[in-house]
């Protein structure tokens, strides 16, 4: 979609690209807390949390709050440009919680089906954004979206048709080692004693 933008920018470029190796690296070393340290959820909400809190508001004081309120002009009756924050607290209090429960989940997929899985499946619901503005909200796409979604789609359907055979492997695996260990002992029984495993009379 950056090529048809009128706004084609390689500053912007440069910091998607970036933006996607932090959040590849964050979300290997996630699942190696997670997984390989045997820490739970909650435990990985905790220590991670206020780290990545931390962050972004030191983020957001030097980028985001100038612009928002030391630059922005006042309104007439006095009030600060912050002020229509205070007009919708239980939009604020919602879109918090819903921050939270999707991390939480997000942890939870990681700890169960891996890192990569979760990317897929936030990148099948960035598919689904997209088709909800264009098939209700009537949001125009060019070619090139189409193209682009239309490809991410194909890779989702990829990754899920071979994540579902190496699953349908795997239980054959343990399926066929169960019936081996189940022949093994019943041959076990069935051989007969030798001379010296015979009980004296």
């Amino acid at each position: 979609t950056a090529a048809s933008s009128p706004g084609n920018n390689p500053v912007g470029l440069l910091l998607v690209l970036t933006s996607e190796l932090c959040e590849a690296g964050r979300l290997v070393l996630t699942q190696n807390l997670l997984c390989n340290h045997k820490l739970s959820v909650l435990e990985g909400q905790f220590f991670l949390a206020p780290l990545s809190s931390a962050s972004l508001l030191l983020m957001a004081a030097a980028t985001e709050l100038p612009r928002a309120y030391l630059s922005a002009p006042r309104a007439s009756d006095g009030s600060g440009p912050l002020s229509a924050l205070s007009a919708v607290p239980r939009l604020l209090l919602l879109a918090s919680l819903l921050g939270v429960l999707v991390n939480y989940l997000g942890y939870m997929v990681i700890q169960e089906a891996g890192s990569l899985t979760l990317k897929v499946l936030e990148m099948l619901r960035n598919i689904g954004l997209v088709c909800y503005g264009a098939l209700v909200m009537g949001e125009e796409l060019s070619f090139n979206e189409y193209v682009g979604y239309g490809i991410s789609l194909l890779g989702f359907i990829a990754y899920s048709t071979i994540k579902a055979h190496r699953i349908k492997k795997a239980a054959a695996e343990v399926e066929n080692d169960e019936l081996a260990e189940e022949n093994s002992a019943h041959t076990t029984k069935l051989l007969p004693l030798k001379d010296e495993e015979r009980p004296l009379n």
